[in-house]
């Protein structure tokens, strides 16, 4: 997650940053009205990307906290209990979510031009 945003703010022009300063901008003006419009979408897939890694985190979440349903439960966890239990159907339904979700944040750091 931290890798693709160090990645964009490092490719905006600094030439943008010291225009507005020299406009007279503070940093904080300069960082909110130039750098962070300029980097929404690099930011935008770093937080897709550390989404998907907490949502797909299983083992660390049986590890530490276990499986308890309605407080640490995530969606691996919830299809590993249903599969377990015997309810294959209810199983493969958090399946289909989990790999829609997959699908879309992929589609959309596709095309939002995450290399």
């Amino acid at each position: 997650m931290i890798s693709p945003m160090i990645h964009t703010f490092k490719s905006i022009n600094v030439e943008y940053e010291e225009l507005s300063r020299v406009l007279g901008h503070g940093f904080i003006s300069t960082f909110l009205r130039i750098s962070l419009p300029l980097a929404r979408r690099g930011i935008l897939i770093s937080f897709l990307i550390g989404f998907m890694k907490a949502f797909s985190d299983f083992g660390a979440t049986v590890m530490v906290a276990g499986i308890i349903i309605g407080k640490t439960a995530t969606l691996p966890s919830m299809i590993y209990l249903q599969i377990n239990s015997g309810d294959i159907e209810q199983g493969l339904a958090l399946i289909l979510l989990l790999l829609l979700v997959s699908l879309f944040t992929n589609s959309v750091m596709r095309v939002w031009g995450y290399r």
